[in-house]
C-alpha cells in the first residue's frame, strides 16, 4: 500500500510594504511521496522522501510547486472545462537518464489510447523528451503528460486540484479512464516553452547580478526564487522560496539570482533594470 505524507511547516508571516505595494513570503507545504527523493530540495525529516513543496496563492489564482522524482509519475490529464488546469514546467535539474512525456507522438483515437492504457503500452504512444536543466514546457489543459525519474521541476499551475489519472505503471491507485479520455487532446500538440497570448497566466524569467535591482509593478503575482539571495520589499529572500506580491515592489540581489514571475493575465508587471532571460 502506498502512503503519502503531508506536512505543513508553521512559519511566521513575512510581509512588508514598499512604495505602495507589499510582498508576503508564502508558507510551503511539504509532501512526502514514494516517488520522491531524499537528496534534493531541503525538507523536514518527516516529509522525506520529498516529492512536492507546494505554495498556494488562491488570491492570484495560482499554485507554485517544486517537484523532484526518483521514478516515473502517473500519466495524467487535466480538464479543459470546469476545474481547468494549465501548467508550466521549468527543469532545474535533470539527472542522467531523466525524461518526461508530453503529448502524443502521433495522432491517436480515444479507443486506441484507452486500449493502450489497459494493456500497459500507453507510454509508447507518448512523445518522450530528454530535458536538460533550464528547459521549459507549457502544458495545455487536456494534454496527456507525465514526469519521469531524475527530475527537479518548478511547476506553475492554475489553482485547481482536478487531475485524471490515465495510467500508473501498475500501482494500486484509482484510474480515471472515462474522465481522462473525455478531456484528452488526441492530436499532436506543439512543444511550447512559454504560455501564449491565450493562456491564463504569463511568465517572466529574469536574472539579477549582485547589486542589481528590478521593480515589479503587477496588481498581484507570484515570485519563485530558483537561486540567489537578496531582498524583496526590504525583506530577505533565498532560493526555493515563493512570494506573493501586490503592487510596486523592488528586488535587490546580494548574490547572482535567478527568478520566475508568474502573473494572472489580468495583471501584467513592469520589469526595470533587470537582465531578462530568453
Amino acid at each position: 500500500m502506498l502512503i503519502e505524507t503531508c506536512l505543513e511547516r508553521e512559519e511566521p508571516a513575512d510581509t512588508a510594504p514598499e512604495a505602495g505595494g507589499w510582498a508576503e513570503r508564502l508558507t510551503p507545504r511539504y509532501v512526502a511521496k514514494p516517488w520522491g527523493r531524499r537528496d534534493g530540495l531541503p525538507a523536514p525529516d518527516e516529509a522525506q522522501p520529498l516529492g512536492e513543496m507546494i505554495f498556494e496563492a488562491p488570491d492570484a489564482g495560482l499554485t507554485i510547486k517544486w517537484l523532484q522524482t526518483s521514478e516515473p509519475l502517473s500519466v495524467q490529464v487535466h480538464p479543459q472545462g470546469p476545474g481547468r488546469k494549465h501548467e508550466w514546467w521549468h527543469v532545474t535539474e535533470a539527472l542522467p537518464g531523466a525524461y518526461l512525456d508530453l503529448g502524443l507522438e502521433a495522432p491517436a483515437s480515444r479507443q486506441a489510447i484507452a486500449q493502450a492504457a489497459r494493456d500497459g503500452t500507453l507510454p509508447s504512444l507518448l512523445r518522450r523528451i530528454r530535458p536538460q536543466a533550464g528547459d521549459s514546457f507549457y502544458i495545455r489543459a487536456g494534454t496527456i503528460h507525465a514526469l519521469g525519474p531524475g527530475l527537479t521541476v518548478l511547476e506553475v499551475q492554475e489553482h485547481s486540484d482536478v487531475t485524471y489519472r490515465l495510467f500508473d505503471y501498475g500501482r494500486p491507485r484509482e484510474l480515471h479512464l472515462a474522465q481522462a479520455l473525455f478531456e484528452a487532446r488526441t492530436e499532436v500538440e506543439p512543444v511550447e516553452a512559454l504560455p501564449g497570448a491565450g493562456a491564463p497566466f504569463a511568465l517572466s524569467q529574469f536574472a539579477l547580478n549582485p547589486g542589481g535591482q528590478v521593480v515589479l509593478v503587477p496588481e498581484r503575482a507570484c515570485l519563485a526564487v530558483l537561486s540567489g539571495e537578496g531582498t524583496i520589499a526590504g525583506r530577505p529572500f533565498a532560493a526555493n522560496q515563493c512570494w506573493l506580491t501586490h503592487g510596486p515592489v523592488a528586488l535587490h540581489a546580494d548574490t547572482p539570482a535567478h527568478l520566475v514571475l508568474a502573473e494572472p493575465r489580468s495583471a501584467r508587471s513592469t520589469l526595470a533594470e533587470g537582465d531578462l532571460l530568453p
